[in-house]
């Protein structure tokens, strides 16, 4: 677990990477937003959360929910964890609306804090059996290994983990595929699957998305 926090307050942030630590991960505190936001646009290997605080220097015009909006823009799909002493529940919503996943308020337990983060980091990360898809990252392995595929590949086959043993209409496929294109192309859909199969195939994922005629595909939970 690779976690940035950005936070002013000494304390609240050696309490943030106490908690990351103590499950076995990787903190960076940084006290700059604009700092931290190069930083997630720039790190390889990615984070795979931020905590975050709601208003720096307890300066009004220090909200910080800007730098969501500006990640989700950049297609990172970093999930952030606002923490804030911003306690009314239209704060909250504030923050949830910007595109955070969780909003804690201070003060908070490390427990409270280590829960909401192992929920945060399992929502971008999948582990089916021997397939692991980690959305962050944009990584998928099979057996623990590493498995390269195209961009379209890897974004129909984390719509497959997301719920495996579960049909996902041919519809569905293609708004994943082809997100700026209305009208549905089954030839495309099924050209895709084809070459998905393809690339699981040659990494001994063999037969683990199956078709059901007409109607979809999904990945078989007996064979991962």
């Amino acid at each position: 677990m690779r976690v940035i926090i950005l936070e002013d307050e000494a304390q609240f942030a050696e309490q943030a990477i106490s908690v990351v630590e103590t499950l076995g991960g990787e903190a960076t505190w940084m006290t700059d937003a604009d700092a931290t936001l190069e930083e997630i646009l720039e790190a390889r290997p990615r984070y795979q959360a931020l905590i975050l605080d709601r208003v720096l220097d307890d300066k009004p015009d220090s909200d910080t929910l800007w730098m969501i909006r500006e990640l989700r823009r950049n297609g990172e799909k970093l999930p952030v964890i606002i923490t804030s002493a911003l306690t009314e529940q239209g704060d909250q919503w504030d923050g949830l609306d910007a595109g955070a996943v969780d909003y804690i308020t201070k003060m908070y337990s490390n427990e409270d804090l280590a829960i909401r983060l192992r929920r945060a980091v399992d929502m971008f990360h999948y582990q089916r059996g021997q397939l692991e898809v980690d959305l962050n990252k944009r990584e998928a392995h099979w057996n623990s290994n590493p498995m390269q595929m195209p961009p379209k590949c890897f974004d129909i086959l984390a719509l497959l983990a997301e719920r495996p043993g579960e049909v996902i209409p041919i519809q569905a496929i293609h708004s994943v595929g082809w997100p700026q294109q209305l009208s549905v192309g089954r030839d495309r859909v099924d050209s895709a699957m084809t070459r998905l199969r393809n690339e699981l195939g040659r990494h001994g994922a063999k037969d683990v998305i199956c078709n059901v005629s007409n109607v979809g595909y999904f990945l078989d939970p007996d064979r991962l």
